[in-house]
């Protein structure tokens, strides 16, 4: 099951990095739609990913 912890914290990495890139490097967050739908993506993967695993754990112990 490690392998699911890892794809987790991938989904994090990608949207930190996607984030960091929009605020950073872009002159503007709104005229980049598609990097911006990327980066929302890449966190609510995370955190549905995050929530199942969870869930799916809690599960198995009972």
């Amino acid at each position: 099951m490690k392998y699911y912890k890892i794809s987790e914290y991938l989904y994090l990495v990608i949207g930190v990095v996607t984030l960091t890139d929009l605020l950073f490097f872009k002159e503007s967050i709104f005229d980049n739609p598609l990097l911006v739908l990327f980066c929302a993506l890449s966190f609510g993967m995370y955190f549905f990913r995050r929530y199942y695993r969870t869930k799916f754990n809690k599960r198995n112990k009972d």
